[in-house]
């Protein structure tokens, strides 16, 4: 039989302990997920002030922007079963109102946006 010293006890305690924050911040980020797409949905009229791809590295963004100073994000979600991201971008024109379904809030410093889902445009 095998005599354990202080050290491994230490380590095998560390050890579990690393592993039990690691399970803590994967179930915080899936219930963050989860409450992101399905829980922050809403609809409203906008109209368009100013439709930029914004690049900043290797990646870039399909940002939008209404009159009254909102940023909004399009991109492709798994989670809405929404692949069809650069279609709608390039189908928005500034100056025009459409009523568009979007979910998700803005955080800065993590630089989130609300994510555009779909946009339909009103014909007045």
């Amino acid at each position: 039989m095998k005599k354990y010293t202080n050290y491994n006890k230490i380590f095998n305690t560390v050890e579990y302990y690393f592993m039990y924050v690691i399970v803590i911040i994967l179930v915080i980020f899936i219930l963050f997920t989860i409450y992101l797409n399905y829980f922050t949905k809403f609809t409203k009229v906008i109209t368009i002030n100013n439709s930029d791809y914004y690049k900043s590295g290797k990646n870039g963004l399909n940002l939008v922007n209404d009159l009254d100073g909102n940023v909004y994000i399009i991109e492709n979600s798994i989670y809405q079963l929404f692949f069809t991201g650069p279609e709608l971008y390039s189908s928005l024109k500034n100056g025009k109102k459409y009523q568009i379904h979007a979910y998700g809030f803005r955080i800065p410093i993590l630089g989130m946006y609300p994510n555009i889902i779909s946009a339909n445009e009103i014909i007045s």
